[in-house]
């Protein structure tokens, strides 16, 4: 009897041994299912770069500045202009030039002709020398657009503005009993026709053609 039950026991103690659940290797380890993320490394100087430049869109975003903005130009009211009065003055000829200002005063605006089929405009006013101011004549339906530039060495405060000979404002200023003479931070100068003024833009003009 004693040796039946040695022999049960060391069944037992076999089959208990080559169970499902003792194959002899060990568990698997919870970590072996699970990948490991990849090694983060400190960021290059392109990921900061563009980082940075997140966060700076990001700023100009919640500022309302997310599109690089230009500096505004004014805007000449031109038909303003032409509606209003007319400066007091009257228009007189020089050898080389015609001019529209006060009695037994000097000129406010100049016309005289320039070089390469050009007319060039002055006006008596103080413009920056290192920044051009700009400048639109109009007169009637024409205008045209440019900038005034400080008149070296002259006597008083004065700016030029060089207009093509051919261009239409001139035949604008010709038929015109307005034209209005508009600076960048200064008050508009409206001046009238005048016979005198239409003669100096024909000479310029046959000037610049080689007619004599």
């Amino acid at each position: 009897m004693k040796h039946h039950a040695i022999l049960i026991a060391s069944a037992t103690a076999l089959l208990t041994a080559c169970g499902p659940g003792n194959s002899g290797a060990p568990p698997p380890s919870a970590s072996d299912d699970v990948t490991d993320p990849a090694p983060q490394g400190p960021a290059t100087s392109d990921s900061a770069d563009e980082a940075a430049a997140d966060a700076e869109n990001t700023g100009n975003s919640e500022n309302g500045d997310s599109e690089p903005f230009e500096t505004a130009q004014s805007e000449f009211d031109i038909q303003g202009a032409l509606s209003g009065s007319v400066a007091e003055g009257e228009w007189f000829t020089q050898p080389n030039w015609t001019g529209f200002g006060p009695p037994n005063s000097e000129a406010l605006f100049m016309v005289r002709c320039g070089e390469y089929g050009m007319i060039r405009l002055t006006r008596m006013t103080d413009i920056d020398e290192s920044q051009p101011a700009r400048a639109v004549i109009a007169a009637g339906n024409e205008s045209e657009e440019g900038y005034w530039k400080a008149e070296q060495d002259a006597e008083l405060p004065s700016a030029d503005f060089e207009i093509y000979a051919e261009a239409p404002v001139f035949d604008a200023m010709m038929d015109a009993d307005k034209i209005a003479v508009l600076t960048d931070g200064k008050p508009a100068l409206v001046i009238p026709g005048d016979p005198q003024l239409d003669e100096q833009i024909d000479s310029c003009r046959n000037q610049g053609s080689g007619t004599p």
